[in-house]
């Protein structure tokens, strides 16, 4: 089980207990955007997955997901409900960040 929040330091992913954690800071460079995601046939599975140029996955089910793109390419994915608040959300913070530099 994973929790994800979207709030002032950007998107955070963490387990139930800790143990795993992803984030990508809400700063100047970074984007959101709301996917469709077929888990087999794009991410050869449900889970964690880890894809070519610092891209993860965090996929639990089918259907609607956060992207979100950090500097140098990587990006994060993970299937949420709600998933267009969440990176409008994000793309406010974001520039919010780029307008108090």
């Amino acid at each position: 089980r994973w929790t994800v929040t979207v709030d002032n330091r950007g998107l955070t992913c963490t387990t139930l207990l800790g143990l795993g954690r992803f984030q990508v800071p809400a700063v100047p460079g970074t984007t959101a955007e709301v996917i469709t995601v077929r888990g087999l046939a794009e991410f050869l599975g449900w889970g964690i997955r880890v894809g070519g140029a610092g891209s993860v996955g965090l996929i639990f089910r089918n259907g609607e997901a956060l992207r979100v793109h950090g500097r140098g390419g990587k990006s994060l994915t993970v299937t949420v409900g709600h998933a267009a608040t969440a990176a409008s959300l994000f793309n406010a913070l974001a520039a919010r960040s780029t307008a108090n530099r």
